[in-house]
């Protein structure tokens, strides 16, 4: 009996130390990205100019450095790698290109992602850095359709 409530108490916690991070987790963040995703049907050889938003949710000078990841990183070009915020931009507007492949050998979503990192002040200024930044990331989900007849099914 005593360990059932010892086992309540520490759930009790767990579950109060969860909704306090969720609850907090909005303030840590200074940059936004959107959208998170964009979604594209694979079309052999054609080239796709992808908006996306940079937002400063703190309305703060920084620099944002942008990295390219995922299975499709060779694919995707940006025509910047730092963009400078000032404290009155709220948000900033940018582009990259995807070029789709020729050919996709395996059918199903393929993925690939830009990520917008903020840069530490000190950092700009020289010295050693221990600390933490925000990053955001959006992805680009390309399918590529199955051989022949297929169907997809969702149920919520």
């Amino acid at each position: 009996m005593q360990e059932q409530m010892n086992k309540k108490k520490i759930i009790g916690t767990w579950i109060m130390i969860m909704i306090c991070i969720v609850l907090f987790s909005n303030s840590v963040f200074s940059i936004g990205i959107t959208p998170g995703r964009t979604t594209l049907n694979f079309e052999p050889g054609t080239s796709k100019s992808i908006s996306f938003s940079i937002i400063n949710n703190e309305k703060k000078d920084m620099k944002v450095v942008f990295r390219i990841g995922g299975e499709l990183a060779e694919h995707i070009s940006l025509p910047f790698a730092i963009v400078d915020f000032a404290s009155s931009e709220e948000t900033k507007s940018f582009e990259y290109v995807f070029d789709m492949p020729s050919h996709i050998e395996k059918p199903g979503i393929h993925t690939g992602e830009i990520i917008a990192i903020e840069i530490p002040k000190e950092t700009l200024e020289g010295g050693q850095l221990v600390g933490a930044t925000a990053a955001v990331a959006t992805e680009i989900y390309l399918r590529v359709p199955y051989p022949g007849k297929y169907a997809e099914a969702k149920l919520d």
